[in-house]
């Protein structure tokens, strides 16, 4: 079967579009290191799918695919991976890690073209070559793994997934350490897309900053997304919800340089403000517009702060303000959301104000 019908075929079973903070932040700003790295690499329009059957899937075009690779993006505070912890399931998971991660082998078959566990921690674990560590090695192909681990890795898969010959997960999978870190992902990747933008065009305008919180927040939403909420048929849908492509990912790049500054927006916005908002509230309104941007930045992986945002765009979409200027409809939603002492009153309406705009 082709891998566009067996994408639409093959749903996921679960889906955890969660939005937990730290944990699924670094799985955000690894698959985008990840497509950092491919973009040179592959000429190809790649599409990345934001945890649909795995963490991360990479189909290798977005038009006619013909190979697909998995990746479980794992995150470890102390201490390193092991064989035991590989295999282990843990309390309330239906797969371990590597049988999660082969469970995808199974159900799209001569497609995948690899599979893939990447974190921030080390792996532990014998080699064929006994004069190796493994704790040395940020790449280590699973046919490089000692006889006795991979007997371990197939008995524990058949008894997982019901297969009689897991044999084939030696020659596809690899374990990978990144060099992302699980504490302050957001300045690595920030660094990271300069870098790349400066590759591509040395002259370039762009801020890399700003390209990291719009293509971050992108991310974050494609991952949060169910497909099981949506009506999806098409493979062309499954690419809307879940995907970026290479061509896509330059449009982020493009618009972050063209976005107009901080300054420029507030001298359109005024005009719109001017004699609807006080003297005092204008001018706390343009003190946490100013602040707003970094703000945007340092918080991008703030539970509170992702949380009030989507229900500031859910209110200013579902609520009717026909006829009302632009203070009553911010009082509007403001009255609406549930206030507490972490952000101050203009900051949110800072917020509001932008995504009106916006």
């Amino acid at each position: 079967m082709p891998l566009r019908s067996l994408l639409i075929s093959e749903m996921p079973r679960e889906e955890s579009g969660s939005d937990t903070a730290r944990k699924y932040a670094f799985q955000n700003d690894v698959s985008l290191y990840l497509f950092i790295k491919r973009f040179n690499n592959d000429e190809n329009n790649y599409v990345f799918l934001f945890d649909f059957h795995d963490d991360l899937a990479v189909l290798d075009d977005i038009e006619s695919p013909k190979g697909i690779d998995f990746y479980q993006i794992k995150s470890k505070d102390k201490n390193n991976w092991t064989l035991g912890s590989l295999i282990k399931k843990e309390k309330n998971a239906t797969l371990s890690i590597i049988g999660k991660l082969y469970s995808n082998r199974i159900k799209f078959k001569e497609h995948v073209n690899s599979l893939n566990i990447v974190s921030n921690a080390n792996f532990n674990i014998k080699l064929l070559d006994p004069k190796r560590n493994s704790l040395l090695l940020s790449k280590i192909k699973a046919i490089h793994l000692a006889n006795g681990e991979l007997v371990k890795i197939e008995k524990a898969l058949k008894a997982e997934l019901s297969v009689t010959d897991p044999s084939d997960f030696k020659n596809l999978t690899s374990f990978k350490v990144t060099t992302v870190s699980n504490k302050d992902s957001m300045t690595q990747l920030v660094g990271y897309l300069g870098e790349l933008i400066n590759s591509i065009n040395p002259n370039s305008n762009v801020n890399s900053a700003l390209a990291y919180r719009q293509i971050s927040n992108e991310i974050k939403r494609k991952a949060e997304q169910k497909i099981s909420d949506k009506s999806t048929s098409t493979f062309e849908e499954i690419i809307k919800i879940k995907g970026i492509s290479k061509k896509e990912f330059l449009s982020f790049l493009t618009k972050a340089g063209l976005y107009k500054n901080t300054e420029t927006e507030w001298a359109e916005i005024i005009q719109l403000l001017n004699n609807l908002f006080s003297f005092d509230e204008i001018k706390a309104l343009k003190l946490e517009w100013k602040n707003l941007v970094a703000k945007e930045i340092t918080l991008a992986n703030n539970l509170t702060f992702i949380q009030l945002n989507k229900k500031i765009s859910s209110l200013i979409e579902d609520k009717n303000t026909s006829g009302l200027n632009i203070k009553q409809i911010v009082d509007l939603i403001y009255s609406e959301l549930e206030h507490n002492d972490i952000f101050e009153e203009f900051f949110v309406k800072a917020i509001i104000i932008k995504k009106l705009y916006e």
